[in-house]
């Protein structure tokens, strides 16, 4: 064999193997940089132990669609490709994916291009399946990263949070720096924002409804029907949807500030513990609110520009608005008390 041809064996024996090296390389989307106890990742259907040997770790890659355990009294601290750092707590489980936005992705809604411009964005998704994380996502515009979770998914891009699962299922969510978006599961999805300081823990109980505690700072819950319900710090409230479509709320704790309020088009509904209604639409397109219980207070009120609707249980009203731009208030039903006072 001449020195020509074997020089041309060996440029195509390296040619061949250079793709693999990159490609290895483009696939990994974080590595495991300290530990401490036993973690282990699940790649290819095939679980391995990360381990360290001196300077060396093994077995400490993490490609999309891994998922990552750490054992009782373990922790683990991930890099990201984008110097995202995720600090994973003990007894966790989570699984991380990564995609290049397509245009069916934009499509579904899962991504907004306010530009109109193709951009090469990629999503992460983790899965937080057990356990809890810290985690600081480095400011992007090019990389969405999703945190799923049984209660929600929360949306960030460049913000420090934390996610701790408790005993009954939940999580506590809390924005450190920042901003988050959550948005909760299920036909009917509640959103809001978790901004810097807040901390909301986000539950689905057995009813399957949605139940939100308000550990510190403010949140503003906006619902499918266009209503704001506004949370302080000790507020707790579950949401659902009832048989009619309309937005259920049942407060079920209220703070130091004295009650839950939603803003509506027909006013500022004021509630307390153990307070529930049912808002909706009525077929003119004002506002129909039912109260289905009421707590110790005697009863929910309505701030209109009217003047204030005192409610109590099994009272109904339909709150509009006069040819004149006045409002219009219809009595629809009445409990055992003796009727709606204005």
């Amino acid at each position: 064999m001449n020195k020509c041809c074997y020089i041309a064996i060996l440029f195509f024996i390296i040619l061949l193997s250079l793709p693999q090296t990159v490609l290895s390389q483009a696939d990994r989307i974080a590595v495991v940089s300290t530990f401490e106890g036993q973690i282990k990742i699940k790649h290819g259907g095939v679980w391995k132990t990360v381990t360290k040997r001196g300077n060396r770790m093994k077995n400490s890659a993490i490609y999309s669609d891994d998922t990552v355990l750490t054992m009782p009294g373990s922790s683990a601290v991930l890099i990201f490709s984008d110097n995202s750092r995720l600090e994973v707590k003990e007894s966790t489980t989570m699984s991380i994916f990564e995609e290049l936005i397509s245009d069916e992705t934009v499509q579904q809604g899962h991504v907004t291009n306010v530009s109109g411009v193709q951009k090469k964005d990629i999503v992460r998704d983790i899965k937080l399946k057990a356990g809890g994380i810290w985690a600081n996502i480095t400011p992007s515009k090019s990389v969405l990263t999703n945190f799923e979770t049984a209660s929600g998914i929360a949306s960030v891009r460049g913000t420090t949070v934390t996610f701790d699962q408790q005993p009954d299922g939940s999580f506590a969510v809390q924005t450190v720096e920042g901003l988050m978006g959550f948005v909760t599961p299920g036909d009917d999805p509640v959103t809001f924002d978790i901004g810097g300081g807040d901390s909301v823990t986000v539950g689905m109980p057995v009813s399957g409804e949605v139940s939100l505690d308000v550990n510190s700072g403010t949140i503003e819950v906006s619902t499918q029907t266009g209503d704001v319900v506004n949370l302080n710090v000790g507020d707790g409230v579950e949401m659902g949807t009832t048989d009619t479509g309309d937005t259920s709320v049942t407060v079920t704790t209220t703070g130091e500030d004295g009650g839950v309020t939603i803003e509506t088009d027909a006013g500022t509904v004021e509630m307390s513990a153990d307070d529930a209604v049912a808002i909706g639409e009525t077929d003119s397109g004002g506002t129909s609110l039912e109260v289905t219980a009421t707590g110790e207070d005697g009863g929910v009120t309505i701030e209109t520009d009217a003047g204030t609707v005192e409610m109590s249980a099994d009272d109904a009203v339909a709150i509009g608005e006069t040819d004149s731009g006045g409002t219009s208030l219809e009595v629809t039903a009445t409990g055992e008390d003796g009727g709606v006072t204005v």
